[in-house]
């Protein structure tokens, strides 16, 4: 048998020990939260999603929810800027132009600058553009799901959320075992890779050099219930033959000696298997799919914004609006309402409100039995596209409009702004 050096013992270690990032990102609630790890780069980047895929001591690999990059202008080898058509934009990418007020252009059309950005390590696509008070003061945003691969040399810290009160009767727990045998159970909510762990217990908070770490341990929280059920990933663990193990990670071992650094799985079936931690190449995690409803059931969106039901009162013969919200969009761009299922098939149209003033002096915009007709707007288009009904209005001018139907008295109203 081949004997091992101290050296290369010491570079196993070391690869295992990185490996303690795993375990962070691993999440420990329930099956119906999956909430995602923040990654802090040593940039100042930070990247918040689930990690996909692991090759321990190398990089991971995370699919985003939400990012934000900092590019040095020196690190650039290359940048595309392009003008997005507001109408082009994804879903995600309208709300958050509408609500950062980052789209530009006029009457005429309006767009939002992206850019796609290559460095020596990474690349990002179809990102925008954000300067800020804080440093760093200029970052490149991601909103939409995109996978990236991460150096592991290039983070600085990885941080998790404590469970909610309510979380903690179902999930997975962390138990972080030290010399001595000394346990803590709870969350590990911040890492420094290869460095230390910190372990959020339901009495204290408690950093963790990652040389003391001795055994690191997934439980389920209710001691009745089983881990492999608890868990709302799987893991599968591709080894240096080519074969590959699938179940959950329960143990991993980081003890000085080879035979010491191990990995162990549940399987589906309830049986243990220990992988040798020099044999693993990478780590894969799938996590269960949940669907939502994008639209909630019987409600009317303006470009992806859900609007609350009018508020009307009539005064001498005028209808006359009386709320004191109403959602505002610029004007130039498309004005798209839709609802789930067939609501906005019947025959909607768009009222081009006047001002007005109610019997106690107060101002707004309402209108008569007349002009309910003369001021009528037909939609430029109607649609029905996967369950979801839309209509659509082509460059409004500035003004208020109430979206009606003759044969329903709900309504609703938007602003037109310049």
């Amino acid at each position: 048998m081949k004997s091992i050096n101290f050296t290369e013992q010491m570079k196993i270690l070391v690869k295992f020990i990185s490996a303690l990032v795993a375990l962070v990102l691993m999440p420990c609630l329930s099956a119906r939260a999956q909430a995602p790890s923040t990654i802090v780069m040593k940039n100042g980047s930070t990247v918040v999603g689930h990690i996909v895929l692991q090759r321990p001591g190398i990089d991971i690999m995370v699919k985003t929810e939400k990012a934000a990059f900092v590019v040095e202008e020196d690190k650039q080898t290359s940048i595309l800027t392009k003008n997005v058509k507001y109408e082009n934009l994804s879903r995600q990418w309208k709300r958050w132009a509408l609500t950062k007020n980052a789209l530009q252009g006029d009457a005429n059309g309006r767009y939002l600058v992206m850019y796609d950005i290559k460095t020596k390590d990474y690349t990002y696509t179809n990102v925008a553009r954000v300067e800020r008070e804080k440093t760093p003061k200029v970052v490149y945003v991601q909103i939409m799901p995109e996978t990236y691969k991460i150096k592991m040399s290039d983070i600085s810290c990885i941080k998790r959320v404590e469970p909610t009160a309510k979380e903690r009767n179902s999930g997975v727990d962390d138990e972080v075992v030290i010399a001595g045998n000394k346990t803590y159970k709870g969350t590990i909510v911040n890492q420094v890779p290869g460095k230390s762990m910190t372990v959020s217990t339901a009495d204290e908070s408690v950093e963790i050099p990652a040389s003391k770490v001795y055994e690191v341990r997934k439980v389920a929280r209710v001691a009745s219930d089983k881990l492999y059920e608890q868990s709302d990933y799987r893991n599968t663990i591709v080894l240096k033959d080519g074969s590959q193990k699938v179940g959950v990670i329960e143990v991993q071992r980081y003890g000085k000696l080879p035979k010491d650094q191990y990995t162990t799985l549940v399987m589906a079936d309830g049986k243990n298997v220990k992988v040798k931690a020099s044999d693993i190449v990478e780590i894969r995690y799938t996590y269960e799919e949940k669907q939502h409803d994008i639209y909630k059931a019987g409600g009317v969106y303006a470009n992806e914004f859900l609007l609350r039901k009018a508020k009307t009162k009539v005064e001498n013969g005028q209808t006359m609006y009386v709320d004191k919200k109403v959602f505002a969009f610029p004007e130039g761009m498309v004005i798209t309402f839709k609802s789930a299922g067939t609501k906005l098939q019947g025959d909607w149209y768009l009222i081009a409100l006047d001002n007005t003033t109610t019997e106690d002096g107060t101002s707004t915009q309402g209108y008569t039995a007349e002009t309910r007709v003369s001021n009528a707007i037909k939609p430029s288009n109607t649609d029905m596209v996967d369950g979801v009904s839309s209509i659509n209005y082509v460059y409004l001018s500035p003004g208020y409009y109430a979206l009606a139907n003759d044969n329903m008295s709900d309504t609703y109203i938007i602003k037109i702004k310049k």
